[in-house]
């Protein structure tokens, strides 16, 4: 059920992630200060090829974790090409 009120947009050099029904919060991110991303995946999650994304950035002190994403290594992959492209830009 979550899943469904889960929320996460990239547009130009922001992540927007939005989560609840009901409340809502949301959380966006410049991409340009995105350190590293980490993807975890349990054996069943491999197999089903879904797994959760864990987002660390420079400035913050918390990292954002997306959970049950589809294809997880290559939405990590795509974010950390557009970081590092936004990043190169500036």
């Amino acid at each position: 059920m979550r899943r469904l009120f889960t929320r996460a947009v990239v547009s130009g050099d922001r992540l927007r992630y939005e989560i609840g029904a009901t409340s809502k919060s949301t959380r966006n991110i410049q991409l340009t200060k995105v350190q590293d991303i980490r993807v975890d995946q349990s054996f069943l999650d491999r197999l089903l090829d879904i797994g959760n994304i864990s987002i660390e950035t420079s400035g913050e002190t918390s990292r954002l974790t997306i959970a049950n994403v589809d294809r997880p290594q290559a939405v990590a992959d795509e974010l950390m090409n557009r970081s590092q492209d936004g990043a190169a830009a500036t």
